[in-house]
């Protein structure tokens, strides 16, 4: 069949940016090789004229060139996902870990369905902060008659709770019997005005009030005496306060103020902040504040390990649309985001600490997909997977090293467990589709991050070496954000395809009738089995073997999951 006048003016020219049907090559399958290598694949491609690169099946297959965006030679009908040889970070072992908020810390009932659930998502810190944490007094940890019923002025009893021994011990057990390690977030306003909303500007050009530190000694030095053993990671001083304690002025209060709590925790106890509200990272006033908070804090003696941002990149939960959710949870553009501000603030300390001796690692301290809350109906259903998944890979290239996922356990709102409560009042709780996503990333993904490179935009891929099984073993993250199914062929660079091991997260039935959404969903099927505890433990969870050879998996319509390549002898996973 003669070529059109169209297709040989461009060919001649040399234009031909793109051939999804292989109109301008030789199609063998789904491959398009090159017009001038005469016969596509088969024996003797190689010594064809354009070599195996554009002749032959397999090299043309491994070089991760779709027909959607290339001529040939390429792969047509389908996305083609490659990961490079490459290590790009190391992330640390406790990448996924999860918060409690300080303001549940009156009444969490850690019961054994509880330590179970959380049991099985370590190795992880286990964090706890808020903005209640600003409001605590601790009590009985010193000789000092600490209340909220005896605040030193000007603090006012607004909001101010209690943190007794009981309790503090009750956390500390809860982490040892989960296996996690503590960050606790504690009170920088002890002897400072209250936090109000909307907040007030605490500071003027050069000044701040004095933060007392009494109290916030007396709980770590407690602690270090009386529980030597407990396993704390961490301390915190602060949450969110970039905002009350405004400008440089009070940028420089907090690193002294961290600086101070450097002077009082145990060596082997990190020290991490400051914690800053989640516009600062996409704000050039709030990257400012932080750039001199960093700076401050090295000057005293580079005083915090690690620094902290709390990310909410969807905005303000209450005001999602149900009726539009695509728009925020299905968008490219929307999604970008988180990762536009995560490496904002890994760009802020590495211009400080470098990426060499002296380096310190930066986390997303408290993050979930929208603020405020969140909503019920939506940040704890389905449709939320593809924010949570999509940042967990986003941050792990930007440099994040600790994902802290907000939050283990509550009633609504944004939870990894969903809590109620029975007609006998005991506590009935329901892992949603995020745990699994924790779950699963937990145990598939390994802590050296490689570059993925998927043929569609609309088909996100990010990939680690593999958590277990041979070396060089590969594991990818994939989100299919059309609503469309779609063939996707995963392969190492230079490499042909291999057999691999799918693990397909797809929505059950939706919550409620009345959402518009089908993706504002409550369960999940792995492989099209429906997820469900049994007792205090997460289902066995296995994945779908697929030989090499076989054909490309079929992603279903916005659908995410993981793919691993136990062969894929990627040099970075050697």
């Amino acid at each position: 069949m003669a070529m059109r006048p169209a297709v040989l003016a461009a060919l001649a020219a040399g234009t031909f940016a793109t051939d999804p049907t292989c109109t301008t090559g030789i199609a063998a399958r789904d491959v398009c090789c090159a017009a001038h290598c005469g016969a596509c694949g088969g024996a003797g491609c190689a010594s064809r004229p354009g070599g195996s690169a554009e002749c032959c099946t397999g090299s043309i297959e491994a070089s991760g060139r779709s027909c959607a965006t290339h001529g040939p030679p390429c792969v047509m009908g389908l996305a083609v996902v490659t990961v490079g040889h490459e290590a790009v970070f190391e992330v640390a072992r406790e990448y996924v870990s999860f918060n409690l908020d300080t303001v549940r810390l009156s009444h969490v009932n850690y019961t054994d369905a509880l330590v179970g659930l959380a049991a099985a998502l370590t190795p992880a810190h286990l964090r706890v902060g808020g903005t209640q944490g600003d409001y605590m007094v601790y009590t009985g940890f010193g000789e000092e008659n600490r209340s909220c019923a005896a605040l030193p002025s000007p603090m006012t009893t607004h909001r101010c709770q209690e943190l007794t021994v009981a309790r503090w011990e009750d956390l500390l057990g809860f982490a040892e019997d989960i296996g996690a390690t503590l960050v606790f977030g504690l009170s920088d306003m002890y002897g400072r005005p209250a936090k109000t909303k909307p907040e007030k500007l605490l500071c003027t050009a050069h000044h701040c009030p004095p933060f007392d530190a009494s109290n916030m000694k007396e709980l770590v030095s407690w602690t270090a005496a009386h529980r030597p053993t407990a396993p704390i990671y961490g301390w915190e001083l602060g949450n969110e306060l970039n905002t009350c304690l405004n400008g440089f002025a009070g940028a420089e209060a907090q690193a002294r103020d961290l600086a101070g709590l450097r002077g009082v925790a145990p060596s082997a106890h990190k020290v991490i902040g400051p914690d800053t509200h989640s516009f600062t990272e996409f704000s050039p006033s709030g990257r400012a504040w932080l750039d001199r908070f960093i700076a401050t804090a090295k000057a005293a003696g580079s005083v915090v390990d690690a620094y902290t941002f709390h990310m909410y990149s969807l905005g303000n939960g209450p005001a999602l649309d149900p009726n539009n959710l695509d728009a925020s949870f299905l968008s490219p553009a929307s999604l970008d985001q988180s990762h536009i501000g995560g490496k904002n603030v890994v760009d802020l300390v590495r211009k400080h600490h470098g990426t060499g001796a002296g380096a310190r690692e930066v986390w997303a301290g408290e993050t979930a997909a929208a603020n405020n809350g969140g909503q019920t109906g939506v940040t704890d259903t389905y449709i939320d997977g593809f924010w949570y998944l999509d940042q967990l890979g986003g941050l792990a290239v930007a440099g994040v090293s600790v994902f802290q996922r907000q939050e283990l356990v509550c009633a609504g709102g944004y939870p990894l467990i969903e809590e109620a409560t029975a007609a006998n009042g005991s506590s009935v709780l329901t892992p949603l589709p995020d745990y699994y996503v924790a779950l699963l990333h937990k145990r598939l993904m390994g802590t050296t991050v490689l570059k993925a490179v998927s043929s569609n935009a609309d088909l996100r891929v990010y990939a680690h070496c593999a958590a277990a099984g041979p070396p060089g073993a590969v594991a990818f993250a994939v989100l299919n954000l059309r609503n469309a199914s779609t063939e996707v062929r995963f392969a190492a660079e230079g490499a042909p395809p291999a057999a691999r091991e799918e693990y397909i997260l797809t929505a059950g039935a939706k919550a409620e009738p009345r959402y518009p959404n089908r993706l504002q969903s409550k369960q999940v099927l792995l492989n099209g089995k429906l997820l469900q505890t049994a007792g205090a433990r997460p289902p066995a969870i296995s994945g779908k073997a697929v030989p090499a050879g076989a054909a490309p998996l079929a992603m279903p319509p916005t659908s995410y999951g993981f793919v691993v390549l136990p062969d894929a002898k990627v040099a970075a996973c050697m």
